[in-house]
């Protein structure tokens, strides 16, 4: 006689009714986070440029950048009194910007770009949920300090939830640089991705898994012939509006499947030209009131047309404040400065 105890039918029953109960409340739980999905948050981190200066490493996909013809303190003083700007205009119009300054143990000369090392979507509770990226060379990896964002975070009261560190599943060689790489369609769920060699493929399609959000993959050049590094370089989506120079997309197919998706938002379109300015590197926000704001460059402010900034005036107050160094030597502008914080309900 077998007298190894075996579990009835109705205690099967019961871990069964457990089981399906936990996947309907996760079900439910995921649900509620994304009943109303938010395009814009209030609340953004800032890295200070503190041992800002020229990156060779990077500069070698990124054409934005330049040589600076000035010496290293003066480019590094002028890129921490444009850093100050722009958060000041950002609080002055009632953002809240979690500010933190750079590691100082290793290199990190374009630490004040955070939204490429990570991202965050809304999480049960008023959380958020992390992801982490690989990005393409060791000087912009030293920037991933997991602590001290979490710590920040902590100190403004903002839990986290799970998080997805990506830099697991790439391969060598394989990048993918948060919000510069992806545009997220936060409404709809979508990532527009502008494949890259730091932009990849295969981890935007585990990003877009994980996250529940469909990838729209297409190629991009500048106007001369040169691969656009970054996504949010030429694409900016709003909640209402959406920012695109259709020229920089040389397949039809692919064209009309970005406009397509981008479904009845306005379509703003810039030109090559502007898009060496930074018009297309800007970002919809709120304030704390819940004021709608869209926060651009000087320089990209100065080169739309009296047309394009009514209509995107239409949408929200523009944010803006000088940033030249920023752009010329570090070949990012206002949109890569800040990393949105998302919370759930």
């Amino acid at each position: 006689m077998n007298t190894l105890a075996t579990p009835s039918m109705s205690a099967l029953w019961r871990t069964t009714c457990h089981l399906l109960t936990l996947v309907f409340l996760s079900t439910f739980i995921t649900m509620v986070c994304q009943a109303n999905p938010s395009q814009t948050t209030d609340t953004v981190v800032m890295i200070s440029p503190d041992h800002f200066g020229f990156n060779p490493e990077t500069a070698v996909t990124n054409y934005f950048q330049n040589i600076p013809d000035q010496a290293a303190d003066i480019t590094r003083h002028n890129a921490l009194a444009e850093f100050a700007g722009l958060r000041q205009a950002l609080e002055t119009h009632g953002v809240r910007v979690l500010s933190m300054p750079s590691r100082d143990d290793v290199p990190t000369p374009e630490a004040t770009f955070p939204n490429n090392w990570f991202l965050t979507l809304p999480a049960a509770n008023h959380a958020t949920e992390l992801y982490i990226f690989p990005m393409l060379v060791p000087t912009r990896q030293n920037e991933v300090r997991l602590q001290a964002l979490e710590q920040r975070l902590d100190d403004a009261s903002i839990s986290l939830a799970d998080q997805h560190d990506l830099r697991q599943a790439s391969n060598v060689g394989e990048a993918l640089e948060g919000t510069g790489s992806l545009v997220l369609d936060r409404i709809n769920q979508q990532a527009f991705a502008a494949l890259s060699p730091r932009t990849s493929l295969a981890l935007t399609e585990t990003f877009s898994r994980q996250a529940g959000y469909q990838p729209v993959f297409f190629h991009a050049i500048d106007q001369h012939g040169q691969t656009i590094y970054h996504t949010n370089v030429i694409l900016s989506i709003g909640t209402r509006f959406a920012v695109l120079c259709e020229q920089c997309i040389p397949n039809a197919k692919e064209r009309g499947q970005v406009i397509e998706q981008l479904g009845d938002r306005e379509l703003i379109y810039i030109t090559p030209a502007q898009v060496g300015h930074m018009a297309g590197n800007l970002l919809e926000l709120k304030s704390r009131k819940g004021e709608p704001l869209i926060l651009l460059s000087q320089q990209a402010r100065d080169h739309l047309t009296s047309v394009q900034r009514a209509t995107l005036e239409s949408y929200g107050t523009l944010v803006s404040a000088p940033l030249d160094t920023l752009e010329t030597v570090g070949g990012g502008s206002a949109r890569c400065m800040v990393a949105e914080i998302f919370t759930g309900e």
